[in-house]
């Protein structure tokens, strides 16, 4: 008997449309735009008049300068498994280069391996960003992608965050920062952060920086004098003197106090110092004691409140107002008579006071004279 074979005439794919292109991640990549990464996916909707057929595509992906030679075949490669007519298929590119953009075209590719025509799309390119160079007053970074924006940090260590966190500085260049709690003796850095247009990040840190140190210290007054020392005033007179500091010293500061000489008259005749306390122990004045001392109000020296101790003073006298008393020192630079012993860890010590009280009795027979010496102030901050 005689046969009649059918035989089925296979029809190419149409040209694939709705063409995508996308990070490994899916993330959609808009024409033009950039990727960090080495390979890109490319989609697109894929159609077949034979309905049974599956159908993938294949991808030409050529750098910006190259043009397109249009292979014939699969080009640069093409999708691992088809699709049904009116799906998405998807082709995968890898070994892209840095510095380089990108443009690329596709077209359909059905089981028979029937091709569509070449169809293009924009351009693509992938670049990671150029180290930025990070200086303690600024930065500069130079990309191919184009900047994104920069953030900025401040911390105790390369990359750390304990003084300022992560802040956005868009795309400026420059930045300054205020309201910070700082502290000498402490190395701070800044670090910058680079996003580029591709999605990529680039930290670097400073090489670090001290804060600049400060100190004020002012005496008021600057010159004391004393009554005319007589029976209606027990031969006796006091004066204050108001010592100010401001520093950003870490470990605080110390006042020294020294007298160049005893209080000395132009014919030598002399003073002492008070004869009822010494800075050891000091004590309260007491009745019969005479010299030239002081007090200061300043109730913690180097830890110890020798000046202020109630009830008793160090020497053992009961305290009385204004405070226990010592002699001067007269070897530079002298005792220290007012400090701050707590480290300054917040904000600066600025225009701390303390009142030192000067006191002079004399003995009914001290010769009648004017009399004189110099105080020297010695103020030391300990960064």
């Amino acid at each position: 008997m005689p046969e009649i074979t059918t035989f089925a005439t296979n029809t190419a794919p149409s040209s694939p449309t709705s063409a995508a292109q996308k990070k490994t991640d899916d993330t959609v990549l808009s024409t033009g735009s950039w990727t960090n990464e080495t390979s890109i996916k490319l989609t697109a909707t894929v159609t077949d008049s034979d309905g049974s057929d599956t159908i993938k595509i294949c991808a030409e992906v050529d750098p910006i300068a190259t043009a397109f030679s249009s292979p014939a075949g699969d080009g640069d490669g093409c999708s691992t498994t088809g699709v049904a007519t009116g799906g998405t298929a998807t082709v995968t590119i890898s070994g892209l280069s840095t510095d380089t953009e990108y443009h690329w075209q596709i077209k359909a590719k059905d089981a028979a391996g029937a091709y569509s025509s070449w169809v293009t799309y924009g351009g693509n390119t992938e670049n990671p960003p150029t180290n930025p160079a990070a200086r303690d007053f600024g930065i500069d970074n130079f990309n191919v992608s184009g900047i994104q924006k920069y953030e900025y940090s401040i911390g105790t260590t390369a990359g750390a965050t304990d003084i300022k966190n992560w802040t956005n500085n868009t795309t400026t260049t420059t930045v300054t920062a205020t309201g910070l709690t700082l502290q000498t003796s402490t190395i701070y850095f800044i670090n910058v952060k680079a996003y580029d247009n591709a999605g990529n990040t680039v930290t670097r840190s400073s090489n670090g920086q001290l804060v600049a140190p400060s100190l004020s210290f002012s005496i008021s007054p600057t010159s004391l004098s004393f009554g005319n020392l007589k029976a209606s005033n027990s031969y006796t007179d006091t004066k204050t003197t108001t010592l100010t500091t401001s520093t950003n010293a870490y470990g605080g500061y110390v006042v020294r106090l020294a007298a160049t000489d005893f209080l000395r008259s132009a014919g030598s005749v002399t003073i002492p110092a008070f004869t009822g306390g010494s800075y050891a122990s000091p004590d309260s004045w007491q009745s019969g004691d005479t010299g030239f001392g002081y007090t200061s109000d300043d109730t913690t020296i180097q830890g110890s409140n020798k000046f202020q101790s109630s009830p008793n003073c160090p020497g053992g006298s009961a305290l009385a107002a204004p405070g226990c008393y010592a002699p001067y020192s007269q070897t530079k630079p002298g005792d220290i008579v007012a400090d701050h012993t707590n480290n300054v860890t917040a904000s600066p010590i600025t225009s701390e006071q303390f009142t030192l009280t000067h006191r002079l009795t004399t003995s009914a027979l001290q010769a009648a004279a004017t009399y004189s010496a110099i105080l020297l102030y010695t103020v030391t901050a300990l960064y």
